[in-house]
């Protein structure tokens, strides 16, 4: 339907499915010739923490497919859509509106908090936890989304972690003093 959002991996659409007319969210990771190898692995690593991750803060996954929609080999992730958009959005819409009230507030930081202690459960880091990247939903519940960064952490070899990874300005303290996390 239209485009959504652009990063520096790919584009994410508003798509309707004929059948049903029912909303989602198309991300097309936009192939990287340069290392295709990698891309893949990337990819694919965000679809299996997708898929791992099935709960209700967690942005809904419905599928994939390995071509775009012009059969371009552009990996494409299917995932709900919230018309809301993501807490910088809802911040700025919502600024001054008195239904926004410390009760909404409460829930999205809380389903925030408890999104991140069941992906640390299963031993998921997001590594890229910003505003941006928490979609709200109709009932102003959080929904974490862009697990292009993510990784599954091993605890039996925390040094082999990379200390890479995120926006700047919302890295971990430990990233920036390149300690291990």
């Amino acid at each position: 339907i239209k485009e959504l959002n652009r990063g520096g991996f790919g584009i994410v659409y508003l798509v309707q499915e004929k059948a049903t007319k029912k909303l989602y969210a198309a991300k097309v990771n936009l192939i990287d010739l340069d290392d295709i190898d990698d891309y893949v692995k990337c990819v694919l690593r965000e679809i299996n923490i997708l898929a791992k991750a099935s709960f209700p803060t967690v942005v809904g996954f419905r599928g994939f497919s390995l071509t775009d929609f012009v059969g371009i080999p552009n990996i494409t992730i299917l995932l709900d859509f919230l018309k809301r958009g993501s807490l910088v959005d809802v911040l700025k819409n919502e600024k001054g509106n008195k239904s926004f009230d410390a009760t909404k507030r409460h829930i999205i930081i809380t389903g925030i908090a408890h999104g991140m202690m069941t992906l640390h459960s299963l031993n998921i880091i997001h590594r890229d936890l910003k505003p941006g990247n928490v979609l709200i939903d109709d009932d102003f519940y959080p929904h974490i989304t862009d697990f292009g960064l993510s990784k599954v952490f091993d605890p039996s070899d925390p040094r082999q972690q990379s200390t890479w990874g995120g926006t700047p300005l919302y890295e971990a303290p430990e990233i920036w003093l390149k300690d291990d996390y």
